[in-house]
């Protein structure tokens, strides 16, 4: 699928390039009130490609960094579960041992009772 992508990127840029060689004509580009620039359509063809090209890729960066931020997000999010996992599994541990302890001082307990 990206291969494809890349290839028809690659024509859509020849096209643009084909289609603007071809339109070599010049028009009168208005800027403001009464300056105008007289400019090749070729040119303008480009200009505006370029421009929606680079709009475009901010608008997809800005998606690229939002999600790349999510993603730590997450990452963080799953890293704290971890440590709270092992936390919990510890303090398991931990009160395994005691009751351990516990039972081992209540036998020892229960037979000098029974010596006596």
């Amino acid at each position: 699928m990206k291969a494809f992508l890349k290839i028809l990127t690659i024509l859509i840029i020849f096209a643009v390039a084909i289609i603007a060689s071809f339109n070599r004509n010049t028009i009168d580009f208005k800027f403001w009130h009464e300056i105008t620039y007289d400019i090749e359509v070729a040119y303008l063809i480009l200009g505006v490609f370029l421009t929606g090209l680079i709009a475009g890729f901010i608008w997809v960066w800005s998606f690229y960094l939002k999600s790349q931020e999510m993603l730590k997000g997450y990452k963080r999010k799953l890293e704290k579960n971890s440590v709270n996992v092992e936390y919990e599994s510890s303090k398991i541990d931990i009160l395994e041992a005691k009751i351990k302890v516990l039972e081992k001082a209540l036998d020892s307990a229960l037979n000098k009772n029974k010596e006596e």
